[in-house]
């Protein structure tokens, strides 16, 4: 499960997940990729982010996937988003 394939999901179902695990954190991902708030270029300038996890060994990392849309909220294993992730591929032969 990589960063591009949450964001292929994401785009293909109108939603939004947010991936990652207690221990390390959590990220936001839509259609787009990463979703970063208004603030971020102003704290990546000033290095404020330095002790925050990469972006790719969070989503290496996690054990939750929270699928948000149509004001439903679902949470799956990485393992079950793998299996809908590759269910999907196939029902559109990518």
């Amino acid at each position: 499960m990589t960063i591009e394939d949450i964001a292929n999901y994401c785009q293909f179902k109108g939603c939004r997940a947010i991936v990652g695990s207690p221990d390390v954190g959590f990220v936001h991902i839509d259609g787009d990729g990463v979703s970063r708030s208004a603030n971020y270029g102003r704290f990546h300038m000033l290095n404020e982010l330095a002790s925050q996890p990469v972006d790719s060994e969070v989503v290496a990392n996690a054990s939750i996937v929270k699928i948000e849309g149509d004001g439903d909220v679902r949470q799956l294993t990485p393992e079950e988003f793998e299996s809908e992730y590759l269910r999907l591929q196939a029902l559109i032969g990518d």
